[in-house]
């Protein structure tokens, strides 16, 4: 029976607390009332009838909020009706046990403004205020019957004020606090979403980050087993490039968001025709389409447009990259279509898998990617479109139908037609082969990798793990270098930015120098370099080439 008991209250609570916390209180509330009258009506140990019948009227008060209370435990749940009947039976219990006790009753005339108070904070405002307007009545019907407060008119007003006032009062505060708790639920549950977010994405970027990992270590076996078979070779370093090629754009994508996200990237608005910018991404990425036998095409446009160049020649990669991986047949075409009021939409069209109305809002947070598919990726790709379509200025879109491909535009501002500009090319390796670099790096893996690369395109290249050392080379042979690449962190005591200026003081103030780094925190490096230009680990070959080009030319 007790544990039973138990259980019935476990429920009432579970379903609402509140009501049963507060069932409890009025219980309380009626004994110590009547504890309080039974010791002032014995006070001079004589006990009127009416203070007997006063005291009779709080033992059925009693009774009355017992079986109260056992209706919660037996019927658990939200009850607006019988709340209401509790405000009730507070005020109505109040106000019949002032009246009939006077004076004697009147310290319990706070209870008109703690009863809709705690009403409120319980269950919400429009319970204090009907707590308040049953308070008001009671407490009429009381100024109305009773001797005592009809002769103490100047007190009853001053409980009138309290109780019109104080509840509005709180009334705001309520609101003020419900609304604090809306935005910290919604913070949470940002937060809560956000946590969900990254650990999909850190099972997705380790399950994806190692699969070209694996790849490479599998395709380096080949070719140590088979360095005289010079086809299977060929093989094993294409395979190699475009593991390499994969992890490239993963790292790429990762740092550009936190770029985007940290404030770092700062659009420099230029006018420039469009199509070199289309040609540069369609060379970039015809091996991907050409690898899954795709067609890529583009609808040749003579439009110049106003944009960052840099930055919107990413965003059109990135919705080249998508639609080729998730498009298993057909082709990817590059478009214009003008519009009016001098605007230009640049069309990205696939025949690909397509994508459901309810997902296209969504494929452009940051992590998701689509249900069922099997693309590899990080779900980077469509956030940096639309983070750096808001940066610029140019609205993105996306019209899709599932199995009927894609079309994603980004609308453009046009400009007056603007001659093509003159790119310099990279040095060919006979002419690197003049260039003496310095290399510093304090990871062994990293010194003969680069080295041999280099040494690849000609260059002469000394390296070393601290200023020390390199110093000490290059003094034993006497050499001059004409560039420097510094690693930024170094077990030695110096940062790479101090080497660098190290080195400069010793061999001339204009010697081109590069960092690289494997920071996460892109912008703390930006404000420390003083210009010096940083590249982030890995650093793809084709930046190390432009950077010794530029050096080449300086020197």
């Amino acid at each position: 029976m007790l544990e039973r008991l138990r259980e019935r209250f476990a429920r009432a609570r579970a379903s609402d607390a509140m009501e049963l916390e507060q069932a409890k209180v009025r219980l309380t509330i009626v004994v110590v009332m009547g504890l309080y009258f039974l010791v002032a009506f014995l006070w001079d140990r004589v006990l009127l009838d009416s203070e007997l019948l006063a005291l009779a009227f709080l033992a059925g008060v009693f009774v009355v909020d017992t079986v109260h209370l056992g209706w919660i435990v037996l019927a658990p749940g939200v009850h607006h009706g019988r709340r209401c009947l509790g405000v009730l039976l507070d005020l109505g219990a109040i106000t019949v046990a002032m009246v009939m006790t006077g004076e004697v009753g009147a310290v319990f005339a706070g209870l008109f403004v703690w009863i809709p108070i705690g009403n409120g904070f319980r269950f919400g405002r429009r319970y204090l205020h009907y707590a308040q307007a049953c308070a008001l009545a009671g407490l009429g019907v009381l100024l109305a019957l009773s001797d005592f407060w009809r002769q103490h008119a100047t007190v009853g007003a001053a409980v009138v004020v309290a109780l019109v006032a104080i509840p509005w009062y709180v009334s705001l505060l309520i609101a003020r606090l419900h609304a604090a708790n809306r935005r910290l639920q919604e913070a949470r549950a940002e937060a809560e979403a956000a946590n969900i977010a990254k650990t999909k994405f850190l099972a997705a970027a380790s399950h994806d980050l190692r699969q070209p990992m694996q790849a490479l270590s599998m395709y380096a076996s080949v070719l140590e087993a088979r360095e005289a078979d010079a086809d299977a070779r060929r093989r094993v370093v294409h395979g190699i490039q475009l593991s390499v090629t994969t992890l490239e754009r993963m790292f790429d994508s990762l740092l550009d968001i936190s770029k985007i996200e940290s404030g770092v990237v700062k659009p420099n608005i230029v006018a420039f025709p469009l199509m070199p910018l289309i040609e540069r991404v369609m060379e970039s990425e015809a091996p991907l389409a050409a690898q899954k036998k795709l067609g890529l095409r583009v609808v040749a446009t003579s439009a110049s447009v106003r944009s960052d160049p840099a930055l919107l020649e990413r965003m059109l990669k990135n919705l080249v990259t998508n639609a080729i991986r998730y498009t298993e047949r057909g082709k990817i075409v590059i478009g214009c279509r003008r519009l009016a009021r001098d605007r230009l939409r640049l069309d990205v069209i696939d025949s690909g898998i397509g994508i459901a109305l309810e997902e296209q809002e969504r494929i452009f947070d940051e992590y998701y990617q689509l249900s069922g598919s099997s693309a590899q990726g990080l779900g980077l790709g469509l956030p940096i479109v639309k983070s750096l379509g808001a940066l610029l200025g140019h609205p993105v879109s996306v019209k899709s139908a599932p199995g009927r491909g894609s079309v994603f535009s980004i609308e453009l501002a046009r400009a007056a037609e603007v001659a093509p500009a003159s790119l310099a090319q990279p040095a060919p390796a006979a002419a690197l082969s003049r260039l003496k670099v310095v290399l510093v790096d304090d990871d062994v893996e990293i010194r003969e990798s680069m080295g041999l690369l280099l040494e690849s395109w000609g260059c002469r290249c000394l390296a070393a793990g601290t200023a020390a050392e390199i110093e000490a080379q290059l003094r034993a042979e006497r050499i001059t270098p004409d560039a420097l690449i510094v690693d930024y962190r170094l077990a030695d005591t110096m940062s790479g930015i101090q080497v660098i200026e190290r080195l400069r003081a010793a061999f001339g103030r204009q010697l081109p120098a590069l960092i690289i780094t494997g920071t996460a925190n892109p912008a703390q490096l930006e404000s420390r370099a003083g210009g010096i230009p940083f590249a982030i680990k890995p650093v793809a070959p084709g930046k190390l080439r432009a950077f010794l080009s530029q050096a080449l030319r300086q020197a």
